[in-house]
């Protein structure tokens, strides 16, 4: 059906005029052998898909290709537009170029710059397209930005089986301060590779966040969550990438944090690396951050010496972490609270091997005096805990 679909949109009669429910970009112009640059042919044809007639959006077609951009492609206020593309691939590093023969932007403009910025986007979708930050040379910024404008955020948009890679950031929410409202996305099929942060949520309200089905490899960062929000990600395959999430923001009102099925790995299997999964020091408010189902893949932990102190989540002042039939195999977490700020970490119905809460050697949680932690119902094979905790009484707490 899909194939269909591409089909007729390459096959339709469409003119690069504003009101078209289809523009194509190479009828604007658009020549995509990765040599020419196209950005004005993108500029042109975004212009008029976005001005369909009654402020609903059409589509704007990128057939296979690879589409070098030169300066920032700018979605202004957009209303239910489409951006459809015919496939990405996972990973378009540099020497990959010439093989991605589906659609693909390519960063081609000073090193550091912005590909595609949406800005007050509302009901918007972007599918099946690649977005390469270009030569190490010139690598880009920021692949996809989300910006606020007065009156106007970015919500209720839809981004699907799409693919970022080779830049400093693959997708960041807000920019400034007065970004109050990007929020009420969802992802889905996405790649990330070769990134400094894959996500970076740098907004205040950045709510409401969902993202399903994300693949995540050599990124230093997954997901840097800089200021308050509530999210939840779904399914996420992590592999040599030294942080997966990092807490920075939280709130009474917007400072939830939700992840279930979560793999994390690396190539030889924590031998001479160590990726950790959580670093949450939240600066103002409260982060509350779950874990469900998830998978500590680095089962050679305990050769590598040099990361036998390094824990798989670093708890600060002001956060709670929680694991719900989770697997470890290696040093679960530090939690460190301070007396007005409390650290707390709970593990229920978890799987723990190489480490545990008696292996003086290989201990399986650490807490200093403000730092708390429970363990209930875990097990290393035959062995039950029941209960383990280091918890103050009620009494301590007032």
């Amino acid at each position: 059906m899909k194939k269909i679909y591409l089909f007729l949109l390459s096959t339709l009669l469409v003119v690069c005029t504003a009101g078209a429910t289809v523009v194509n970009v190479r009828t604007c112009g658009a020549v995509g052998n990765g040599v020419t640059d196209d950005t004005q042919a993108f500029i042109t044809a975004i212009a008029a898909a976005s001005t369909n007639t009654g402020n609903t959006g059409g589509i704007l077609y990128i057939p296979a290709g690879r589409y070098l951009i030169t300066q920032t492609l700018v979605l202004n206020r957009p209303r239910g537009l489409i951006i459809q593309g015919e496939g990405s691939m996972g990973y378009c590093a540099d020497f990959w170029y010439p093989y991605c023969t589906q659609s693909v932007l390519i960063w081609g403009g000073a090193a550091g710059g912005t590909l595609m910025q949406a800005s007050g986007a509302y009901s918007c979708s972007v599918r099946d397209l690649a977005f390469a930050g270009g030569s190490t040379a010139n690598r880009a910024g920021i692949l996809f930005l989300a910006v606020s404008i007065t009156g106007f955020g970015n919500m209720i948009n839809h981004f699907e089986n799409l693919s970022f890679s080779n830049a400093a950031t693959g997708i960041q929410l807000g920019q400034n301060v007065s970004d109050t409202c990007d929020s009420d996305m969802s992802f889905s099929f996405v790649n990330f590779g070769n990134l400094d942060a894959a996500v970076r949520v740098k907004n205040d309200q950045g709510v409401d966040l969902l993202f399903n089905y994300s693949f995540a490899s050599n990124c230093q960062k997954v997901f840097e969550l800089e200021r308050s929000g509530n999210i939840m990600v779904n399914n996420l395959q992590c592999s040599n990438c030294p942080l997966v999430v990092e807490v920075l923001g939280g709130g009474r009102t917007c400072g939830t944090y939700l992840f279930n099925n979560v793999r994390l790995e690396s190539s030889d299997g924590g031998a001479t690396s160590r990726c950790q999964l959580l670093r949450s020091y939240p600066v103002a408010g409260t982060a509350m951050i779950q874990f469900i189902g998830f998978q500590d893949v680095q089962y050679l932990w305990y050769e590598n010496i040099a990361a036998q102190s390094i824990p798989l989540c670093d708890v600060g002042p002001n956060s709670t972490v929680v694991f719900d039939t989770s697997i470890f195999n290696s040093y679960v977490a530090s939690s460190t609270g301070s007396a007005a700020n409390p650290a707390t970490v709970i593990l229920n119905n978890c799987y723990l091997d190489y480490v545990s809460p008696d292996n003086i050697t290989y201990l399986c949680l650490t807490a200093n005096t403000y730092g708390y932690y429970k363990m209930t119902d875990c097990r290393d094979g035959a062995k039950i805990w029941k209960n383990r905790s280091k918890w103050p009484a009620d009494a301590d707490m007032r």
